[in-house]
C-alpha cells in the first residue's frame, strides 16, 4: 500500500499546527501562574490548580527554586530536576524521578 506524498505533507502540517497550539497553551499557563504567584498565592496551591508539581511550576514559569521554601513541598518534590526548559521536559523529568531505573540483563 502506498500513501501519497500529499497525505504525508498534510499529516506533518497538522502535527506542526498542534505543536503550535500546545506551545501557546503552555505560554498562557506560565503567564497565568506567574500572575497568580505574583499576587501572593502559595506555590503548592498554584501547582495543585494546574495539575503540576511545584518544581514543574517553577520550571514552566522560569522562577528560581528559592521561590518556595523546601518545607512547603513534600519530600518527593524537593529534588530539583536540572536545566528544565519546557513543561514537557518538566513532566518527563518528574516521571523519570518516580520510575525505577532500568537495568540490562545479560
Amino acid at each position: 500500500m502506498t500513501i501519497p506524498m500529499n497525505d504525508v505533507w498534510t499529516a506533518a502540517a497538522r502535527l506542526e499546527s498542534l505543536e503550535l497550539v500546545v506551545d501557546q497553551a503552555e505560554q498562557l499557563l506560565a503567564e497565568t501562574m506567574r500572575r497568580a504567584l505574583g499576587a501572593g498565592l502559595p506555590l503548592p496551591q498554584v501547582a495543585r490548580a494546574a495539575g503540576l508539581m511545584p518544581l514543574e511550576v517553577l520550571a514552566l514559569t522560569d522562577l528560581p527554586a528559592g521561590t518556595v521554601h523546601a518545607a512547603e513541598m513534600p519530600a518527593a518534590e524537593r529534588r530539583q530536576p536540572t536545566d528544565l526548559r519546557t513543561h514537557r521536559e518538566a513532566k518527563e523529568a518528574a516521571a523519570a524521578m518516580t520510575q525505577p531505573a532500568l537495568t540490562a540483563s545479560v
